[in-house]
């Protein structure tokens, strides 16, 4: 992440980007609840494979 990018975030001018992975469905589904209550923009997958497609379409900070 870039300084640029890190002020934005801290600004609030956008929220931080999270990809969350793992293989766990109910703790996939816990991390999600918890970080999205807390305004992040989340994005969620189950495995290795799903995260590099997720991640160039998501852009994760």
């Amino acid at each position: 992440m870039s300084t640029r990018d890190l002020a934005a975030i801290q600004g609030g001018k956008r929220k931080a980007r999270i990809l969350v992975v793992d293989d766990d469905p109910g703790l996939l589904r816990l991390l999600t609840i918890r970080l999205r209550a807390e305004h992040y923009d989340v994005e969620a997958v189950e495995s290795a494979a799903q995260a590099l497609a997720a991640s160039s379409r998501f852009r994760p900070d």
